[in-house]
């Protein structure tokens, strides 16, 4: 284990946390209170995880977007 200690608190961003772990190779980061108090682990398969369905969201969002008929693009008659 590494000293000192890296922790997150409740109020770090899940992409604070990722780009932590990521550049100091963690799998893994203590979430802590703010008295310190051991509060859960973060782990970075979750974060991945997280990050792959967000992505996924913005893309099903986009694709809508570009397949449905918007303001200025003529409608099709069928």
């Amino acid at each position: 284990m590494t000293t000192p200690v890296e922790t997150a608190s409740p109020q770090t961003s899940p992409g604070d946390a990722l780009v932590s772990m990521l550049e100091h190779h963690f799998r893994h980061l203590p979430l802590v209170d703010a008295s310190g108090r051991l509060r859960g682990v973060l782990s970075l398969r979750n974060l991945l995880h997280g990050q792959m369905e967000e992505l996924r969201r913005k893309l099903d969002s986009l694709e809508q977007y570009f397949a449905s008929e918007g303001p200025g693009v003529p409608k099709t008659r069928d």
